[in-house]
């Protein structure tokens, strides 16, 4: 009996089955540019797939990662789908939607392309590597599939966008010109179709190329031997990947923290940003402090972010803001979800300080590689070296997180009730303080990532 051979099978001990639920997802075309079958869900099936052989070659650690990105950013596209969709009218929607749509699909074509390259050459960097009684499963069958998969999800970005254009005729239309809005459903039906019969070849080739690797068991034998003997070994291997998940949860909250007002409603809602910080909590266990205060604090934030953006709306629906200062009932229904608004805020700026504690911890126990051979005076003195400097950096950060805390609180006074210049300019203010939050986490996310790797990977 080969040594690689295990009780448990190597296909499901290196966790491959939800790469084979993913391409339903993928391969299904849009209706008028909603995503009825989200992509988000496909592609976290991927880097959920890729979980173990991600660490077994950097094809696959690439492709994870680009698939993790394409999951955040073809979920924010459909959440702010339907937000635009909720708070614009008729005439303006299908310009801000098409608008949207296309910057959304060209950032995903940018990751599209070297994810998937990504993907299959980890396969064929495989076969290579553990090549088995069927190696070219891995080794040569990827690379006859690679192009047709990207020609196919590139078309597919297209063709949901081509037929939107004709709606934009309705607004430009002349006598003397075609009314092309006029063909709009047909052009719809049409790419559908197109995508529908490309998108089924595409996904049998998919699960063919896929089903063919359970064949392959010398070679996914080899690949779990080679995870359990160099992987699992690994100190800090885990606790890292969790750290640069953290990161990647806190950019979330910080971008849906923003307020991106449109009519003056924000759709960028707060209640995402809600979500991402219960996610944040449950996956800090062991690495951060007060993970249940922040658990708790997190699922009370949850629905009332939801109560505001839901009264925000309703009052935008139902009054004007000029007549706020003017008219005793509109100021009075005004009051009754104001306060919520600053509810609202506090318990974000408690949130954040919970965030910001669990940093500190990371801070202190999982950052800065220290020599054995450093003792007494100079060991402790390269421990407080590192840990003001990165504490500088968090620091930097909280002044500005809290910052944008303060200035989002006031954003619906200022922009609804101060009917004046400054109640315009806060908008703005409340964007640009937003940016420089982003860019200062950038920066400390950035040196925790490098002294957390420092810490395990040299010790």
């Amino acid at each position: 009996m080969s040594v690689y051979n295990k009780e448990k099978s190597s296909f499901g001990y290196l966790g491959l089955l939800p790469l084979f639920a993913a391409p339903f997802f993928l391969v299904n075309p849009d209706y008028t540019m909603l995503d009825v079958v989200p992509d988000f869900i496909g592609y976290l099936l991927l880097m959920l797939g890729l979980g173990k052989l991600r660490d077994l070659n950097s094809y696959f650690e690439k492709a994870a990662d680009s698939f993790g990105k394409l999951a955040i950013v073809s979920a924010i596209k459909l959440v702010l789908f339907f937000i635009v969709s909720l708070l614009l009218d008729d005439k303006e929607r299908p310009t801000m939607i098409l608008i949207l749509m296309m910057l959304f699909a060209i950032g995903e074509m940018i990751l599209v392309i070297p994810g998937f390259s990504a993907f299959f050459e980890g396969f064929s960097y495989s076969g290579f590597t553990y090549r088995g009684k069927h190696g070219e499963t891995f080794s040569v069958v990827p690379g006859k599939i690679r192009n047709p998969v990207l020609v196919f999800l590139i078309a597919k970005y297209l063709l949901t966008l081509l037929p939107e254009f004709s709606v934009l005729a309705a607004q430009t239309y002349s006598d003397a010109g075609t009314a092309w809005d006029e063909y709009t459903d047909l052009f719809r039906l049409t790419a559908m179709f197109i995508i529908a019969v490309w998108g089924l070849a595409v996904f049998i080739k998919l699960l063919s190329f896929l089903a063919k690797t359970l064949r392959d068991k010398d070679t996914l034998d080899r690949l779990s031997a080679d995870y359990r003997n160099s992987v699992l070994t690994v100190r800090g291997l885990f606790i890292r990947r969790r750290i640069s998940l953290l990161g990647v949860l806190v950019f979330g909250i910080l971008i849906f923290s923003a307020d991106f007002l449109v009519d003056n409603a924000d759709i960028l809602p707060d209640f995402a940003s809600a979500i991402l910080f219960l996610l944040f909590f449950i996956l800090g266990k062991d690495i951060i402090r007060f993970r249940t205060a922040g658990i708790t604090a997190s699922a009370v934030f949850i629905p009332l972010s939801a109560l505001r953006w839901w009264m925000t709306v309703d009052f935008r629906d139902n009054h004007l803001y000029s007549l706020i200062r003017k008219s005793p009932s509109v100021y009075e229904d005004f009051m009754k979800y104001y306060p919520v608004c600053v509810l609202e805020a506090v318990f974000e700026a408690v949130l954040i300080l919970l965030v910001l504690i669990g940093y500190e911890k990371i801070i202190s126990e999982h950052c800065g590689y220290l020599p054995d051979d450093l003792e007494g005076d100079v060991f402790e003195n390269k421990k407080r070296e590192i840990r003001s400097y990165l504490n500088k950096k968090l620091n930097a950060f909280a002044v500005s997180a809290f910052a944008c805390t303060v200035i989002s609180g006031l954003t619906e006074y200022a922009t609804s009730y101060t009917q004046s210049f400054f109640g315009k300019f806060w908008p703005t203010l409340s964007i640009v303080s937003s940016i420089i939050c982003l860019c200062l986490f950038f920066s400390l996310n950035s040196e925790i990532r490098t002294e957390s790797g420092y810490k395990y990977m040299l010790s």
